[in-house]
C-alpha cells in the first residue's frame, strides 16, 4: 500500500476528536520524506491501490422542543400574520360559576374590538358586567399569557393549525386549591366581510 493511500485511510484519525492528528501526521512525514531509516529513495510500487470507504454521518439532532412560551408566541405570530379584522366565534368557559357564564357565547369582533356577545341557544345579549368573561381572540391569548407568566400549575393549550389562535385552554392556578381551575373552548370560527 502506497504512503499516500496510508494517509486517506486514516484521515478520520487525523480530523478526530482526540485530535490525535498532528502525532500521527508527524510520524507519517518522517516516514515518507525518509526519517527513521532507510535510503530515501522513492519506491516503485506499481499500480495505486483503490479503496472504497463508505462514510456515514450521525443522524442529525432535532431541534429542541419547543417550550409552551415559545408555541404561544408562534401562534400569536400566525394570528396577527392572517390579519383577520371582522369575526365571529363561539366561546364557551368552563369553571366553578352560574350557567349564564358557562353557556356558549358568540362573540363578533370588528378590528380587534368586541362589538357583540349573544349567547348561542337563544341570541339573547350575553350580561354586560361580565364583558371580560368573552374576550376577543386576542383576549384568549392574553388568558393563556396571564396563566405562564402567574405560574399556574397548570397549562394545556391547543391551536388552531392555521390561524393559530387558542381553541382550548385548561388551566388550574394551584393544583392543591379547589375550583379554582377553568377552561375554554373557541369553535365556529367565522370570518366576517
Amino acid at each position: 500500500m502506497s504512503r499516500l493511500a496510508t494517509i486517506a485511510l486514516l484521515r478520520p484519525l487525523l480530523m478526530g476528536p482526540l485530535l490525535l492528528g498532528p502525532l500521527l501526521l508527524g510520524g507519517l512525514l518522517l516516514t515518507a520524506c525518509g526519517g527513521g531509516g532507510g535510503s530515501g529513495a522513492p519506491v516503485d510500487e506499481g499500480e495505486p491501490e483503490t479503496f472504497t470507504v463508505e462514510v456515514t454521518n450521525p443522524p442529525p439532532t432535532p431541534p429542541p422542543a419547543p417550550t409552551p412560551q415559545n408555541a404561544l408566541t408562534q401562534s400569536r405570530a400566525m394570528w396577527t400574520a392572517a390579519g383577520i379584522q371582522h369575526y365571529r366565534y363561539t366561546l364557551q368557559r368552563e369553571a366553578f360559576a352560574p350557567p349564564a357564564l358557562t353557556d356558549p357565547v358568540v362573540v363578533e369582533v370588528l378590528n380587534g374590538v368586541v362589538v357583540s356577545r349573544t349567547y348561542a341557544a337563544t341570541g339573547q345579549p350575553a350580561p354586560g358586567s361580565y364583558v371580560t368573561w368573552w374576550p376577543s381572540i386576542d383576549g384568549l391569548f392574553d388568558i393563556v399569557a396571564n396563566a405562564y407568566a402567574n405560574g399556574d400549575a397548570h397549562v394545556v393549550v391547543q391551536y388552531h393549525p392555521t390561524l393559530g389562535f387558542p381553541v382550548f385552554g385548561d388551566f388550574d392556578p394551584n393544583l392543591g386549591l379547589a375550583d379554582d381551575e377553568h377552561r375554554f373552548f373557541a369553535s365556529d370560527f367565522q370570518v366576517l366581510p
